[in-house]
């Protein structure tokens, strides 16, 4: 498994910034809550 890479994509008026683990197994969205942020799915990510 390869280190998880930080990447950004602009749409109108906001960016985004999502964690791609970079695997080659079907592209899986999992959106986090509250106050924190992407990396807290890294534990949940390494299983997966």
């Amino acid at each position: 498994m390869t280190d998880p890479q930080t990447q950004f994509v602009d749409v109108p008026g906001v960016r985004l910034a999502y964690v791609d683990w970079g695997d080659n197994g079907p592209p899986l969205l999992m959106l986090h809550g509250d106050l924190r942020t992407g990396r807290s799915w890294d534990g949940v990510a390494r299983d997966l």
